[in-house]
């Protein structure tokens, strides 16, 4: 077996609630695997004939495979400083009252600040860690394709995703700083060229504007498809692996223009683009009014199709204080066979550091638009929608400067 190693560092930028049954922070190992498994199989478009190799498992012709790619932390020189959603200073973005009021860092996070999340706490911004990623290859079958999937998930995962409680809403947002061979271990000769695709993609951690960044992305995405070969820009019988999220050719990224000294303002600045955005959408509102009046059999219009904003993820719930005994109105995935109620969004919100500043930065991946496929219904009705009018991801996109 030849073994040899990389030391991979990260820094957190935002907070990382990621922890056990007891909700206390720790660097979970099986998380952070997940997480390069996933851009694994973004950035791969042969991810299913690869992957076992990489992670272990059972391939396509029925074998079990151990892995070649071993994953630990170093130890950390101390316990790294926690935070919990109360100790987030997140009041002072409050705009407005009652109703009326708008708080992006509490849109953001909501789900952090109810009932049984009260003793989570997080990673605090700022930590930095190291992932030890050792190849451990038994054989030939290891190939420099199969390197260059690991180093291009790692990449993904250190500038364009984030992992955690709400990472897809700019929580757990992880920054790639450096990589590298582990000092002192000697890597086969014939591997030696194999380092020179660490100095092909771009660490982006000195970048200077928005422009610049988004450039670079599209620049790393072009030496992916070089390495790894394009994905098609429509399901096939050999690609249905298509519908996973992946980084093919309507991948958009967005960063606004808009740096702040904090994270706190960064992502209140994210969440306050989404939260305005999604409240102005028409006609969302009217016509999920106008079913809730149909369904008390007191005038209104049965719903027929989808609300565009249902992109933004399932479930999705509508309730009207304005429609006395009206009920509330939640969308989800039409599934017979495997029903579920939620169906994540492509879009994801993270945070990035440009010129010592912190941005938001808006990620659409390829995949499947919640109420396009499979369709949405209203809760417990067991029929199908018709698909959303617009793609209303594309339209908030470009509102983004």
């Amino acid at each position: 077996m030849k073994l040899w190693a990389l030391n991979v560092q990260f820094r957190v930028l935002s907070p990382l609630f990621l922890g056990g049954a007891d909700q206390a922070a720790e660097l979970r190992e099986p998380s952070l695997r997940g997480m390069l498994r996933f851009w694994f199989r973004a950035v791969d478009p042969d991810f299913r004939l690869s992957e076992s190799m990489v992670f272990g498992g059972v391939d396509d012709d029925g074998d079990g495979r151990q892995s070649a790619v071993w994953t630990r932390f170093d130890p950390l020189p101390q316990s790294p400083k926690t935070i919990t959603w109360r100790d987030i200073p997140k009041d002072r973005f409050t705009e407005g009252s009652g109703k009326m009021a708008r708080n992006g860092l509490v849109y953001l996070g909501f789900p952090l600040g109810m009932r049984g999340n009260e003793g989570r706490t997080a990673i605090a911004p700022g930590t930095e860690f190291n992932l030890r990623i050792t190849f451990a290859l038994r054989s030939d079958r290891f190939t420099r394709r199969h390197f260059r999937g690991v180093l291009a998930a790692l990449w993904a995962f250190g500038h364009l995703g984030g992992w955690g409680m709400r990472s897809r809403r700019g929580f757990g947002s992880t920054q790639l700083v450096s990589w590298g061979v582990v000092p002192g271990r000697v890597v086969p000769a014939e591997h030696q060229e194999w380092l020179a695709d660490l100095k092909t993609l771009p660490l982006l951690g000195a970048v200077t504007s928005a422009n610049e960044w988004a450039g670079a992305v599209g620049n790393t995405l072009d030496v992916f498809d070089d390495w790894l070969g394009g994905w098609p820009n429509a399901p096939d019988d050999r690609h249905k692996r298509w519908f996973h999220p992946h980084l093919g050719e309507t991948f958009r990224v967005k960063v606004d223009g808009q740096g702040f000294r904090s994270w706190e303002e960064a992502l209140n600045r994210g969440g306050r683009l989404m939260q305005d955005f999604r409240v102005l959408l028409q006609p969302d509102y009217q016509s999920v009014k106008d079913h809730v009046v149909y369904e008390m059999r007191t005038g209104g219009a049965p719903l027929r199709q989808t609300p565009t904003r249902a992109a933004f993820g399932l479930p999705l719930t509508f309730r009207y204080s304005s429609v006395p005994g009206g009920r509330a109105v939640m969308f989800v995935p039409f599934l017979q066979n495997t029903p579920t109620d939620r169906h994540a969004s492509p879009l994801l919100l993270r945070i990035i550091m440009i010129g010592g500043r912190y941005h938001a930065a808006f990620i659409r991946l390829v995949a499947p638009m919640p109420g396009t496929f499979p369709a949405a219904q209203v809760s417990r009705t067991h029929r199908a929608l018709a698909a959303p009018s617009v793609d209303v991801i594309d339209t908030f996109l470009n509102t983004i400067r």
